[in-house]
């Protein structure tokens, strides 16, 4: 079983001549020439390929004639990173109060591999959403100040994180209603202030 970038490696002879060039092919691919003649070896990367089984083969050339082809056959299993999706909201939404946002996620090598889907405001910290193929999250816009916002959503299978995925959203949340007074209940307030007042200084010169 292989993964990753491996080094196919031989041998190869001739009783009556010198050995040219040796070449390795994999599959029903091309022929490539490897490093080195009666000790040869190449590089493969085998992520090129889909997991699974392979043939492997290779020939040597001593100038006249091909030798006989050397077959072997190996396993592939390489990891590959998951992709991950935003659904909603649409990138350069405006929003307001609690929004919901949602996507897909899926596993070249089986949607049974995700374990965690992530959410981060801004350079805020990495938080689970709920499911994983189809996920979604709640994020209460009013504790973000108005304006431009990034968001950010990131896969993991247990192996490897996907590529992040990102949209901004513009926050816009009515200012104001956070315990403060009212124009309307400021005149009024001011208005019986001033009453106030002018009731303490007729008492005064009543006296």
């Amino acid at each position: 079983t292989v993964s990753g970038t491996v080094t196919i490696q031989g041998n190869a002879g001739d009783a009556d001549g010198t050995i040219q060039s040796v070449q390795v092919k994999i599959d029903n691919g091309s022929w490539l020439t490897a490093t080195g003649t009666t000790s040869w070896s190449r590089s493969w990367d085998s992520t090129s390929v889909s997991n699974g089984q392979h043939e492997i083969s290779a020939r040597s050339y001593d100038g006249e004639d091909y030798s006989t082809v050397a077959s072997i056959t190996v396993m592939v299993a390489n990891n590959h990173k998951p992709s991950v999706v935003i659904t909603q909201p649409e990138n350069g939404s405006t929003v307001n109060g609690t929004i919901v946002i949602t996507g897909t996620t899926e596993d070249e090598d089986g949607n049974e591999t995700l374990q965690k889907v992530e959410v981060r405001v801004d350079g805020g910290t990495w938080q689970e959403v709920n499911g994983t193929v189809n996920w979604s999250f709640s994020l209460d816009t009013k504790e973000l100040e108005n304006g431009e916002h990034a968001l950010y959503v990131r896969a993991y299978d247990g192996k490897d994180y996907s590529d992040i995925a990102s949209i901004t959203i513009d926050v816009q949340n009515e200012k104001g209603g956070g315990g403060g007074i009212p124009g309307f209940e400021m005149i009024l307030l001011m208005g019986a202030m001033a009453l106030i007042i002018l009731m303490k200084r007729r008492k005064r010169t009543s006296l």
